[in-house]
């Protein structure tokens, strides 16, 4: 197993708590108002089919850290911590990308998928994929979690 400082490099977002509640099938639609979404692939368009409103959002600060090597999604989860701790919600998601640098390629567990979050020059374009998937994650990708080293 990796140490840990040998897969990432930490970088720290904050989330601001919010009595409103949140729900991601008016957030994540291709052409929408609040994020620039240009393409869903058809498991991301199922996962937001199946997402449940959140309510009473107290607030969150989230890690994404750079992956130094190229990782498979259970070795990543493994050193996240598991899914109560590597998974991050549909707000949580939003503010990010809403500020997030479209130069990089994003990469999150959300609702048991490992999903990959890329700008394509007129908005953000999602692909899911199964955490099962034995391909590696590229060395760049930022991943996002609530875990602290």
């Amino acid at each position: 197993m990796a140490k840990t400082n040998d897969i990432f490099e930490l970088i720290f977002h904050e989330v601001p708590a919010s009595d409103e509640p949140f729900d991601p099938k008016e957030v994540f639609v291709v052409g929408g108002t609040e994020l620039p979404i240009s393409l869903m692939g058809q498991g991301f368009l199922q996962l937001v089919a199946q997402a449940k409103v959140e309510r009473g959002f107290k607030g969150s600060k989230l890690f994404s850290r750079i992956l130094r090597r190229p990782a498979k999604s259970r070795e990543i989860m493994e050193v996240l911590g598991g899914k109560k701790k590597d998974e991050i919600s549909w707000r949580e998601l939003a503010h990010c990308l809403q500020s997030a640098d479209h130069n990089n390629s994003y990469l999150f567990f959300i609702d048991g998928c490992a999903v990959r979050v890329y700008w394509d020059e007129i908005g953000w374009y999602f692909r899911t994929f199964s955490i099962e998937v034995p391909h590696d994650w590229l060395a760049g990708h930022l991943v996002f979690s609530r875990v602290v080293f």
